[in-house]
């Protein structure tokens, strides 16, 4: 697999080189364009050309001296240059025109030829044989610009380059983006496919990549991946299943020898012996704890795998509190626990999304988790809210509370919260974790909040649909 990878991006890396000298001989083309072809400026003919018409037009006159035709002077005229002869035999000047008088008369051998590839006095010349000695045709300074035997206009070739180099930047900057879209498209499209296919297995989902290119391996190797996950899943769900469907089946059996016991238990309870009697309700009220927790464990294994319907209208939220508050009142109870309801202005009539019966259960749950975990007593609190469009439900007690630990188990908590404290009080185990599936489904928001021997509370935030009035208003008229 790995050699597969290290052949990708060695493939790259010579992309990435080739592009880097196809760029470096573009710009060195555009170089040689301008180099080879000699800028002339407001010359009407070549440096050449010139010279050598005026050479042609200088003739001995008859006095012995050479003298420039009509038509030379024309040409040195337009072409703004000046003219010298030099004598073969002493090398001094015996003929000039326009010459600038820094021109010295006479030339050594050196200077000769220094000034015949070069520049003399700074001022770009060009050099032609005549009959009658050496012509040397000159320029004003910083009007041309001589490399070798090739010659430019020097403002023309400022203006040229002033121009070419934002053109060439560009060009550069284009050729530079098609590299990296080509390099970056042969780059991520493999990469893409890694990406979305590791994605889609976080997701759980099923992958197939094409097995083809640098990265094959790779490619088969996260199929196979998905199709091993796949089938663990499927095997999971299985188990999951069938584990739901035994603790259903349990559930059932043991209500009716629970039945049988609770039966013989109220018979006790019924005894004149004060102590068969007190056996009576002991064992009635643990045989309704047996069956609480059973149902409790059905409930909560039907939430976790999923199997439990949900029937979602609309819920009053005031009167599923008042009737959980008055059940759990006149069932009895014990005169160390108390029960503030609290409600604000606007609440009353106020309907959520939800199961009626399982958000009952949860209220229940919650009320009874603080009686159960606080055997010494407290305060329960049960406050509603309405903000907005949404109601704040708050249920808390002043009890023992949880520690950071527990409460972070709590909050965490996506199956039944167990105790691993050897005969220790199971504290907010499958109750809150009910609570938290079923009110998960129909809470914007729930929070645990807890301080060890303080207070526990549950905040939940539910999204108001309508209130009763009016719903009332939106039902259609008798006749």
């Amino acid at each position: 697999m790995f050699k597969h990878i290290r052949f990708f991006f060695r493939r790259y890396m010579v992309l990435i080189m080739l592009s880097i000298v196809v760029l470096f001989i573009l710009n060195l083309y555009l170089g040689y364009a301008v180099a080879v072809h000699p800028v002339t400026g407001n010359l009407k003919e070549s440096p050449g050309a010139i010279i050598e018409k005026v050479s042609g037009g200088l003739l001995k006159s008859e006095s012995g001296t050479p003298e420039l035709s009509e038509e030379g002077k024309t040409l040195l005229a337009e072409s703004g240059a000046w003219a010298i002869l030099i004598d073969n035999a002493a090398s001094n000047i015996i003929w000039s025109d326009h010459a600038p008088p820094e021109i010295p008369s006479h030339f050594t051998p050196t200077d000769i030829a220094g000034f015949s590839r070069y520049y003399l006095k700074d001022y770009p010349v060009f050099t032609w044989e005549n009959p009658n000695g050496l012509l040397v045709l000159g320029f004003p300074k910083d009007s041309y610009m001589r490399l070798g035997d090739k010659y430019y206009s020097i403002p023309v070739l400022q203006k040229t380059i002033t121009q070419a180099l934002p053109l060439m930047l560009a060009l550069n900057l284009l050729v530079i983006m098609v590299i990296y879209i080509i390099s970056g498209t042969l780059m991520m499209r493999p990469v893409k496919n890694i990406v979305a296919g590791l994605e889609a297995l976080s997701r759980d989902r099923p992958v197939k990549l094409k097995e083809k290119g640098a990265f094959s391996e790779l490619f088969a190797s996260i199929n196979q991946t998905s199709a091993i996950l796949s089938e663990k899943n499927e095997a999971l769900k299985k188990k999951d299943s069938a584990r739901a469907n035994w603790i259903a089946g349990v559930s059932h059996d043991i209500r009716t020898p629970l039945s049988i016991i609770l039966g013989y238990a109220e018979g006790l309870k019924t005894r004149d012996d004060t102590e068969t009697r007190q056996a009576g309700e002991t064992i009635s009220h643990q045989t309704l704890r047996i069956r609480s927790l059973v149902n409790d464990l059905n409930l909560a294994s039907k939430l976790e795998y999923e199997m439990q319907p949900l029937c979602l209208e609309s819920i009053d939220v005031m009167e599923c509190l008042r009737q959980v508050i008055s059940d759990t009142l006149n069932n009895g109870l014990p005169e160390q626990y108390t029960i503030d309801f609290v409600y604000s202005d606007g609440c009353g009539g106020c309907l959520v999304k939800g199961d009626d019966r399982l958000f009952e259960r949860a209220l229940v749950n919650l009320i009874q988790n603080s009686i159960r975990h606080n055997p010494d007593g407290c305060d329960i609190l049960v406050k509603l809210e309405k903000r907005g469009e949404k109601l704040e439900l708050l249920i808390s007690d002043n009890g023992i509370g949880a520690g950071p630990e527990k409460l972070k188990q709590i909050r965490n908590a996506t199956h039944y919260i167990q105790n691993e404290q050897e005969n220790a009080v199971q504290n907010h185990g499958l109750g809150l974790f009910i609570v938290k599936k079923v009110v998960g489904v129909m809470a914007e928001k729930i929070t645990f909040e807890s301080q060890k021997n303080k207070y526990f509370s549950v905040k939940m935030v539910l999204p108001v649909l309508l209130t009763a009035q009016e719903k009332d208003a939106n039902l259609p008229r008798e006749e």
